[in-house]
């Protein structure tokens, strides 16, 4: 009986944490690097208000910019 027990505990123990981490990984997957500027960059010649005013942003979001020389 006692085994039982015990067998029953560490299935819910692991089911608990199989469970945290799906709960983990989904949010850590949700989080997006944006470029600023998409493709062309962050420079003077880009519009970054109409860049700005079609992206998205939530929390855990980063920014991120790709430089041409």
């Amino acid at each position: 009986m006692e085994k039982m027990m015990s067998s029953t505990s560490t299935v819910k123990a692991i089911m608990v944490i199989l469970i945290m981490s799906a709960i983990m990984f989904r949010c850590a997957s949700a989080a997006v690097n944006h470029t600023v500027g998409d493709s062309s960059g962050w420079d003077l010649s880009s519009n970054i208000s109409l860049w700005s005013s079609s992206t998205s942003f939530v929390v855990n979001d980063s920014l991120g910019i790709s430089l041409f020389f």
